[in-house]
């Protein structure tokens, strides 16, 4: 019997009937005892001497032994045979199961004959309209005998019989404090004390994620900004600390951790509010300076870092190739501006495309062979040398929201935004879209009914990673998976314990960075 328990745990109450350990060896031929000659059959017994020749008496009850589920089939439709020490937990059974050898059958159900009267041998405690303790008295029990009428082991959605409460939990849920009162307390796909099993306790902040612990690299980095990984490191950048009016003081960093754990390293100490980071093989670049923004870069190798241009209208992101940086900025007297310049600083930031557009934050990307980027007017792309300019999708297409995230790969664009809930008045869904760079249709592929935006999106070979976020004080985040197509999702973990987190994919790897105090790095492995 399957049975929902009030706060979403749920136990399946297993109703069993104890037969008896008639002996060590095989039953080769275990059928339902002839009435005529085996009135004792499920009779309380003191000893094996009030059961007849033909059973024995085990826990205070006449019964036969088994060894498999076909020696169990004579005695009731739903007997199987189960090891003695996964059956009864109560009364006097539980001190001599646990300590016998061998298995007994277990009847969900049975009828069995009694001094000539039919009698149903199954005892549901729990039932609205108990028996008299006379009618109950006659009922046969394969328990001990102890559990009289109106007395019970119930405990939520459980049921007693024969004095033996049976609790076998759903899968994904475990009770792990041996507690029947409060049922399969645990979620085993969520309890950071019991992840994927009872007593698999993640480590210290480590949410719990579809019974997979994430593995925290780093914490207590103050007001982490952005995140980048390659296939050694995870890096990151760190605002640093206000002064009591507001301003950013120049402690902020650029830092990296070993994927594999380890100390995390500054690599660039006394910044001011650095932000928007990229990393190739050799280099990591940044933005820093909050009234004018310098992008600088620093080696991997080690060293001070290098300014390579002021840019005082500098909006968006990075955005890299193997030879360029590209960016976007707003000027007065000329609109938007997609400037790129080579990374190696030998030459000028150079525009490439100019408009009459004011640009969205934090949103370009590059891939072979497009740069792509958000106006004011649409979503926009255009091929590297600034030629070839498409507007893909027009503003006030509900497909088009402001995302500070946007990814490419070879011939499609994904974002996430925001739309209007179908199911709460004045809420929000998070949605992801994808338009192919040739153009054509925007494709939805995915929704989360009360997510307050993507607060990451990242990119492999055949799927999508991102992050969303519901709820304004007490969040919960939402790390799920996506198919680029048809766009199938499935969400890998959710905790209260990471607030608005940023994500980057590398190998074999998830890596997520919070946002909040807690200031984490974590690793979590890929489906």
């Amino acid at each position: 019997m399957l049975l929902n328990l009030s706060n979403g745990r749920r136990l399946t109450a297993r109703l069993a009937l104890l037969t008896t350990l008639l002996s060590f060896g095989a039953c080769a031929k275990a059928v339902l005892p002839d009435p005529d000659k085996n009135t004792n059959w499920l009779k309380p017994c003191a000893t094996s001497k009030d059961c007849g020749s033909t059973l024995s008496c085990t826990c205070g009850a006449c019964t036969k032994a088994c060894t498999n589920d076909t020696s169990c089939s004579g005695v009731g439709s739903a007997a199987e045979c189960k090891p003695i020490s996964q059956v009864a937990q109560g009364g006097r059974c539980e001190a001599s199961l646990a300590s016998a050898a061998g298995a007994i059958c277990v009847v969900a159900h049975a009828s069995q004959t009694d001094a000539g009267v039919q009698k149903d041998a199954q005892v549901r405690r729990s039932d609205a309209a108990l028996p008299s303790p006379a009618a109950d008295a006659a009922v046969p029990r394969c328990g001990d005998g102890i559990v009289q009428a109106g007395e019970s082991c119930d405990g939520p959605a459980l049921h007693a019989q024969c004095n033996a409460c049976i609790i076998t939990c759903d899968s994904g849920f475990g009770d792990c404090d041996a507690n029947a009162a409060n049922g399969c307390e645990a979620d085993l796909s969520s309890d950071s004390n019991a992840c994927g099993a009872c007593g698999n306790a993640c480590g210290t902040g480590a949410p719990c994620g579809s019974g997979i612990c994430t593995t925290v690299l780093a914490s207590g980095q103050a007001s982490i900004s952005d995140l980048a990984v390659d296939s050694t490191y995870a890096y990151w950048t760190t605002f640093g600390t206000q002064d009591p009016l507001g301003n950013w003081r120049k402690d902020g960093t650029v830092a990296r951790v070993a994927l594999t754990g380890g100390t995390a390293e500054v690599l660039v100490p006394g910044l001011e509010r650095p932000a928007e980071l990229a990393v190739d093989s050799t280099n990591a670049y940044f933005v820093t300076g909050q009234a004018v923004p310098v992008i600088e870069t620093v080696a991997l190798s080690g060293g001070a870092a290098t300014p390579l241009v002021t840019r005082p209208n500098f909006k968006g992101r990075l955005a890299l190739d193997d030879t360029y940086l590209y960016w976007t900025e707003v000027a007065a007297s000329s609109g938007s501006i997609v400037y790129r310049m080579r990374k190696d600083g030998s030459a000028g930031a150079e525009p490439l495309l100019t408009s009459t557009e004011s640009v969205w934050s934090r949103n370009i990307a590059a891939n072979a062979t497009h740069i792509c980027w958000f106006t004011d007017l649409g979503f926009r792309c255009a091929d590297k040398d600034g030629k070839n300019l498409n507007n893909l999708v027009t503003i006030p297409s509900p497909a088009l929201q402001p995302s500070e995230f946007l990814v490419l790969d070879g011939a499609t664009a994904y974002w996430g935004g925001l739309a209007t809930s179908t199911t709460t008045t004045g809420g929000y869904s998070t949605v992801l879209y994808s338009i192919s760079l040739s153009g054509g249709d925007v494709t939805r592929l995915a929704l989360e009914e009360g997510g307050q935006g993507i607060g990451g999106l990242a990119i492999d070979n055949d799927k999508l990673y991102w992050t969303y976020t519901t709820g304004n004080n007490d969040e919960v985040a939402f790390l799920v998976v996506t198919d680029k197509t048809p766009g199938t999702s499935r969400t890998l973990l959710s905790s209260n314990k990471l607030k608005r987190p940023l994500i980057a994919v590398t190998g074999n790897l998830i890596v997520l960075a919070t946002i909040d105090s807690s200031g984490m790095i974590l690793t979590y492995p890929k489906p």
